[in-house]
């Protein structure tokens, strides 16, 4: 198939970052929109559970990683949330805010992906193909030369916001534009995943699967605190899973393919000390002296997890809790419950991509300083957020430089 028609942009990848490019550069130029699945945004649809997490109004740089987080912050603060609801506005998602988090009226990512579709089928300047596999980028006589399943097709300018690796091919997400990148002369900071669940071989974690709690989670390398977060903890028969686990797994990633020793301290009282802790039960066994420890914890912790504490801290639970002498080391295991991580959950079941495209490569205007003309967007390149719609809104953020760069590259000013 393919076309010898001269595109002024051709954006190969239409989910979040890519149909964002595709509108701001459809209102003034011609645009080619190349999709390997069937319909844009397919990603979209699994984003916060199916309700879509857009964004945050906290954006502190913290939630943020990339080996260059100055570069990013930058290009969020000129593109934050702000500027993120009101592009979704209007295209007629309306957002409310619930503790920060900001979320479609609708809550369904279904009608976020609908209408950022419609948007861009409604453009004039824009021309979609789907089913079609980028596979080879050159350039050739002053333009850009896309070899695809459809054919070629030939471009002023590309941006590349093909995704990455995290949710498996049956989204689409094979790395394929991270070789488009290479074929252009970029190194890549090695892909893996994050936002994922951590593996561990410990015994007792048959008897949790399913158990959901809060807490706060510290992740140790080589017995050195590298992050803490609070959160839902989720325990399952092969690990640990949840919002707190998903917020440090990319560095416990990082440390286990570095060979290095990998494990969480739990506390499962994240908001009281040790000590505070330790005279909170022994207040309670006073109150409730024939009561069994056992009993006696299953006011404050799930069922299935008081055995597994009363183990650890070699106390039987039938003890009465008036005379169980082990209070003070229940209260230690209680605060920094030791979980040792062998392995983690791979892209199959990620969030988001660790790695890809150094930003030390990018112009602020997401412009490539190897091959100018070229541009990226979103998950390809070397930043990732947190839980919380951080990623949403790098691939706002991200896709809305680039819509800008290219623009200006071809002579057009937003």
């Amino acid at each position: 198939m393919g076309s010898k028609e001269l595109y002024d942009i051709a954006i190969v990848g239409a989910g979040f970052s890519g149909m964002t490019a595709a509108i701001i550069c459809g209102r003034k130029a011609k645009v080619l929109l190349l999709e390997r699945q069937e319909r844009p945004g397919h990603k979209i649809l699994v984003t916060g559970n199916g309700k879509c997490n857009l964004t945050n109004t906290d954006q502190c740089p913290d939630h943020y990683r990339s080996t260059h987080p100055e570069h990013a912050m930058e290009i969020l603060e000129k593109y934050g949330p702000d500027q993120m609801t009101a592009f979704l506005k209007e295209r007629g998602i309306l957002t409310r805010v619930r503790d920060g988090y900001v979320y479609p009226y609708s809550e369904q990512a279904a009608s976020v992906r609908d209408l950022l579709e419609d948007s861009v089928k409604r453009q004039d300047h824009i021309t979609i193909q789907t089913m079609c596999l980028a596979e080879h980028l050159t350039l050739q006589e002053g333009h850009f030369v896309l070899d695809t399943s459809r054919g070629r097709f030939l471009s002023k300018t590309v941006i590349l916001a093909a995704g990455g690796l995290a949710a498996g091919e049956k989204f689409g997400c094979d790395g394929k534009g991270y070789q488009l990148a290479c074929q252009a002369g970029h190194t890549l900071i090695s892909p893996l995943p994050a936002l994922t669940a951590l593996r561990s071989g410990a015994p007792f974690l048959k008897k949790l699967d399913g158990v959901r709690c809060k807490g706060s989670v510290s992740l140790m390398v080589d017995d050195q605190k590298i992050l803490e977060e609070t959160g839902e903890l989720q325990w399952t028969r092969y690990g640990l899973s949840g919002v707190a686990v998903f917020n440090v797994s990319r560095y416990g990633i990082i440390a286990l393919e570095e060979g290095k020793k990998v494990r969480v301290l739990i506390n499962f009282f994240p908001e009281k000390g040790k000590e505070e802790l330790t005279a909170l039960l022994c207040d309670m066994a006073k109150h409730n002296p024939q009561r069994s420890i056992g009993q006696l914890f299953q006011g404050i912790l799930h069922k299935k997890i008081v055995p597994v504490i009363l183990k650890e801290a070699h106390a039987e639970e039938s003890i009465p809790a008036g005379k169980c002498t082990q209070i003070d080391r229940i209260a230690e295991i209680l605060t920094s419950f030791e979980l040792r991580i062998n392995g983690y959950v791979g892209y199959e079941k990620a969030q988001v991509t660790r790695g890809g495209i150094p930003l030390s490569e990018l112009t602020k205007h997401m412009e490539s300083k190897k091959c100018p003309g070229l541009f990226f967007a979103g998950e390809m390149t070397d930043v990732d957020g947190s839980c919380g719609g951080y990623n949403l809104t790098w691939a706002f953020s991200s896709g809305m430089a680039a819509a800008e760069g290219a623009l200006h590259n071809i002579g057009i000013e937003e």
